[in-house]
């Protein structure tokens, strides 16, 4: 969903350049969501005036990109993982050690990793296509059918409870019947076959 969001905010600032009104943007904001959602979410008119309420939008414009970059970011460090093996753990290290202390390129750099390179970032989209390969085959075996991209939605744990205490003990089963079922598609899956 942040990638909608970067991208929304994209095509928004470039309309707004040509002096688009509030019923362009409004307008704007739908087509993207009848993109990102499909035919998935029966999507209201009142839905054109969310983009109104996402305070980053106006305050911190394009942090979203944060968790795209941030995402692909993991796969490409997996893929780097699987190439070099045991010797990667030590860099993977010291990568988390650094927290935010400086940019994300620097340190990378330091873990000898080059962020500017192409190879470095198609490793991460390969762990995408392992993912949808996985997923396809999955689905042709269980139904019969390939994966179809136009219906594919992430989905992701979310509970919400009074208290911090319930919210644990509602989920304490339930989390873990969740993480069982998924680690069926997740890289693990992906390891065992090769």
């Amino acid at each position: 969903r942040q990638v909608y969001f970067a991208i929304f905010e994209r095509d928004a600032h470039a309309l707004v350049q040509k002096n688009a009104s509030t019923d362009d943007l409004c307008a704007l904001y739908m087509d993207n969501l009848r993109e990102e959602f499909g035919d998935s979410v029966e999507l209201s008119d009142d839905f054109k005036w969310e983009w109104v309420s996402i305070p980053h939008i106006y305050h911190t414009p394009f942090y979203v990109y944060a968790y795209a970059f941030g995402q692909l970011l993991v796969f490409s460090l997996y893929q780097q993982f699987k190439a070099e093996g045991e010797s990667f753990k030590p860099k993977y290290l010291r990568i988390l050690s650094s927290g935010g202390s400086e940019a994300p390129e620097r340190i990378l750099a330091e873990a000898g990793i080059d962020i500017r390179s192409p190879k470095f970032w198609q490793g991460g989209f390969d762990v995408l296509d392992t993912n949808w390969n996985i997923a396809d085959e999955i689905s042709r075996e269980s139904r019969g059918v390939p994966m179809d991209r136009r219906v594919l939605r992430l989905v992701g744990p979310m509970h919400i409870a009074p208290t911090r205490e319930q919210a644990r003990a509602n989920v304490e089963f339930g989390l873990v019947k969740w993480r069982n079922y998924f680690s069926g598609i997740n890289f693990t899956a992906a390891d065992q076959d090769t």
